[in-house]
């Protein structure tokens, strides 16, 4: 949620947001620039402890809580969550039950379907006595809410003078769906509406969406509105593309308007000039209406207009065509001339018109952006093999231009152009708009881009920010009263308080910063915690692998080699009559190659893990290992003597492979058996590496 308050944050926080946000419709009036609150909402089903989807009415306790009858009992909203109470303790399920009110004491009054009247205790979870009945007397503030109503497209909600709508779901039935409503003391609303509970708050936030025109009986956009202008008298026209244009009057004008108006244009007369899609030119003024402002416009080629200009100080009106080039007509008379037709291959389609601070005019097409004296003289063309939707010039007469996938481009003193690397690179920007300020506004696909030249500051504004989703349309911005900013969207306009953005985007990065911080902090804290959890186990895994290895530690050959004796676990006669007999046996089994544990076994007539637990008891090793022990003693005997090579030893002491018994030996002993024949004096010529 942006832009909260400590409190509505710290309430809200832990709040998931239910899908009733895709049906949240907002709305309010076009005038004036003071703030409007966004409204947020969250929606309640059986789902999320709700005894019953139908309320039939709230009211609110001494302690703030707010408690809702049902079809099914009581609920009860705490701040944070919903408990429900379905059935006393000494009592049967309440049902449906109706006309809750809290009592002084906490207790709650209500009736049943009996149109009995009952006292619950909340606190008790039982049934009471009704004694002496003390209603709660809260002291409201002054009510926000000064109307609520419902027509053919939903609920209309009016709050501090400002229209708030919540539309029909789509497929459900279109009479009253609106049960109970009911503002607590905090000024949210609470109500059943189309079966569900809503919450609904207000927050201070500079965006505000409208998907209708507020005048006289609300009239919804219905479809992508195409056009946004401000009259010489200060008005804000809208036009959608369901033939309709607000604000001419302070009301809905649509039939007779023959197509859908997709730019407006005013003359010195004030006259509006429209260009509408599939149609042409219009006119329109007070005394007549909206008239075609020509017979043959057909066959003159002003059909499918998209784009008009104004020139400045001139009575010409360039009219932009999908497909039919750029005409120039003369509009100093009742009836316009036309002066020069502009068509070619590269200058068909045409997205947008703009004059320049040097007077020339600027023809966005989809074979790039194309400069043209005011009397139709082509000057020069830039970025041919992009497709150019829009452009504006800054104040230091530097030429921009959004383009379809490239972003944001500019042009060079000199002629040359390239794009913006740092704004929204390979974005589709459809709009662009300077503020008095000195803000550059990019509009994206879904989203806007405020660019500060001075700081070279680029803000994303999107979904987050604007409380819902939405989806904007091409070249359709305007400044209203220098302080509001419009963006036509798919059914609405999205509002932008110029005065107010810029603390907003202060306060939003520094609650960004305090979230990454929190959330920097949480994973720190998550990975000392795993940190520790591993240490632990790796002491575990250690302490369990060093008590392993010192209960089977293998016997040491440097003392082997000194003449000690094995060590030795006990002194019994048992434990001295088998050390005899598994050295005879080892001895004898020392040049066998394939010897193993199961043979050894046999030898000494006793099972394989009897002898494997024995020779661990009395040798403190395993019975290889003893055997390799021996196979070492034995081949640095032989070695000592020096009548053999390193190859008859590992052959002698059961190594089928000398090169194996070279590693094995190096690492028991310490050097290779080739370093144990020259230590002797004796020379062993290549029988190692054989």
């Amino acid at each position: 949620m942006a832009n909260m308050s400590g409190q509505t944050t710290r309430k809200y926080a832990t709040m998931k947001l239910q899908t009733t946000l895709c049906f949240l419709f907002l709305s309010g009036l076009l005038i004036g620039a003071s703030a409007r609150d966004l409204m947020r909402s969250e929606r309640f089903t059986t789902d999320d402890g709700m005894p019953s989807n139908r309320v039939t009415n709230i009211c609110e306790d001494a302690e703030g809580k707010i408690w809702f009858s049902t079809w099914n009992g009581l609920c009860c909203w705490d701040g944070t969550k919903l408990s429900s109470f379905i059935a006393p303790k000494n009592g049967s399920a309440f049902g449906r039950i109706y006309r809750v009110q809290a009592l002084s004491d906490g207790s709650l009054l209500f009736q049943n379907e009996a149109n009995e009247t009952l006292c619950f205790d909340p606190d008790a979870g039982k049934l009471r006595p009704l004694g002496e009945v003390v209603p709660v007397e809260l002291k409201r503030p002054r009510p926000m809410i000064s109307d609520v109503r419902e027509d053919e497209y939903g609920l209309s909600i009016v709050r501090n003078g400002i229209a708030y709508r919540m539309p029909y779901i789509e497929g459900m039935r279109q009479e009253k769906q609106l049960h109970t409503f009911y503002e607590d003391s905090q000024g949210e609303i609470w109500m059943d509406f189309q079966n569900n509970l809503y919450h609904i708050w207000f927050e201070p936030s500079p965006f505000f969406y409208f998907y209708s025109w507020p005048s006289g009986n609300t009239a919804p956009f219905q479809s992508t509105v195409r056009s946004l202008f401000v009259t010489s008298d200060d008005k804000l026209l809208v036009a959608s593309r369901n033939y309709r244009l607000y604000g001419l009057c302070d009301s809905v004008v649509q039939v007779p308007y023959p197509g859908n108006v997709y730019a407006i244009q005013e003359d010195k007369s004030g006259r509006l000039w429209m260009g509408l899609r599939k149609k042409g030119l219009y006119v329109w003024n007070k005394e007549e209406g909206i008239l075609p402002a020509m017979s043959d416009m057909s066959h003159l080629g002003i059909s499918d207009v998209f784009s008009l200009l104004k020139l400045r100080n001139e009575d010409h009106l360039w009219v932009g065509t999908w497909g039919k080039g750029v005409h120039i007509l003369d509009i100093q008379s009742e009836t316009p001339v036309l002066t020069s037709t502009i068509c070619n291959d590269s200058l068909t389609c045409v997205h947008m018109l703009l004059q320049l601070q040097n007077g020339l005019v600027g023809v966005c097409t989809t074979t790039g952006l194309h400069l043209y004296s005011q009397t139709g003289v082509h000057i020069m063309t830039i970025a041919p093999q992009w497709n150019v939707l829009c452009a504006t010039q800054m104040s230091d007469g530097e030429l921009l231009f959004g383009t379809m996938g490239h972003g944001l481009c500019r042009m060079n003193p000199n002629g040359t152009y390239e794009t913006v690397p740092e704004i929204c690179n390979n974005e589709r920007i459809v709009s662009l708009q300077r503020d008095t300020q000195g803000h550059l506004w990019l509009v994206g696909e879904n989203r806007l881009y405020c660019y500060t030249p001075e700081t070279n500051q680029l803000d994303l504004l999107e979904s987050k920010d604007f409380g819902t989703e939405i989806t904007f349309s091409e070249e359709t911005i305007t400044i209203y009263q220098d302080s509001l900013l419009y963006v036509g969207a798919s059914s609405g306009v999205l509002e932008v308080n110029l005065n107010q953005i810029g603390s907003y985007l202060v306060s939003r990065k520094k609650q960004r910063e305090q979230s990454n911080l929190e959330t920097v902090l949480f994973y720190t804290m998550i990975g000392i915690g795993l940190f520790l959890l591993l240490g632990l186990i790796v002491w575990i895994v250690w302490h369990s692998v060093e008590h392993q290895a010192r209960k089977y530690a293998p016997v040491d050959l440097n003392l082997q080699m000194q003449d000690e004796p094995l060590p030795r676990v006990g002194n019994s006669e048992e434990d001295e009559i088998f050390r005899q007999k598994v050295n005879r046996i080892m001895d004898s089994a020392i040049g066998n190659p394939d010897v193993d544990i199961m043979m050894l076994s046999k030898m000494m007539e006793m099972p394989k893990n009897a002898f494997y637990y024995r020779c661990n008891e009395v040798f403190q090793t395993s019975p290889a290992a003893l055997l390799q022990n021996r196979r070492i003693e034995k081949a640095q005997a032989l070695l000592d003597k020096g009548n053999m090579s390193v190859r008859e030893v590992a052959f002698q002491v059961g190594f089928n492979d000398p090169k194996y018994f070279s590693k094995v030996f190096k690492a028991k002993v310490g050097h290779s058996p080739s370093q144990a024949r020259k230590e002797e004096g004796t020379e062993e010529p290549s029988s190692e590496n054989s």
